[in-house]
């Protein structure tokens, strides 16, 4: 057998801090998983958790209670704390998925066998470094290069609302 197979069969990390198993697991997770939908449900996810922030921001400023005057102002700034609360979500996630790609490009990985003061230290053979490699720039890339265009566009709904606010 191959020298490099037995050290991937040896490989002294546990299986919850292997880069693999952590991108299935976030891939499965409620919080992330959804950034690796098709861009048909991604585009859709996004509108329903937009739409779902706003309504929970409106319950905290709902405008109808408000002099009817004031109505305009306090849905954009309901519009504005949604807009925030999202683009904070996507942050969470796009750091989430950047500590992962760091993960898969590094050539050591630490470990820790029992407790927290015995850290160590792993170096990847050669072919698994190449095969993480791709992994990162084949599934990895493109939801980090996609997250990061929907926070710019969210930062520009939110620089927008927050514009129109101004001029109000």
């Amino acid at each position: 057998m191959n020298k490099n197979m037995i050290s991937f069969f040896l490989c002294p990390l546990p299986e919850e801090q292997k880069p693999l198993q952590m991108y299935l697991s976030l891939k499965e997770g409620w919080f992330v998983g959804w950034t690796t939908f098709s861009t048909p449900s991604y585009q859709k996810r996004l509108v329903q958790i937009s739409l779902l922030l706003f309504f929970v921001t409106s319950l905290f400023n709902f405008p109808f209670f408000q002099e009817s005057a004031y109505w305009i102002e306090r849905f954009l700034v309901n519009i504005c704390w949604s807009l925030s609360l999202l683009l904070f979500g996507v942050m969470i996630c796009y750091f989430r998925w950047k500590e992962l790609e760091k993960k898969f490009l590094d050539a050591t990985l630490p470990y820790e066998e029992g407790s927290w003061y015995s850290a160590q230290m792993w170096e990847k053979p050669f072919l698994i470094q190449q095969k993480d490699k791709d992994i990162s720039q084949k599934k990895i890339r493109p939801i980090l290069q996609r997250l990061l265009g929907t926070s710019y566009l969210v930062t520009c709904f939110l620089l927008i609302t927050v514009l129109f606010l101004q001029f109000q």
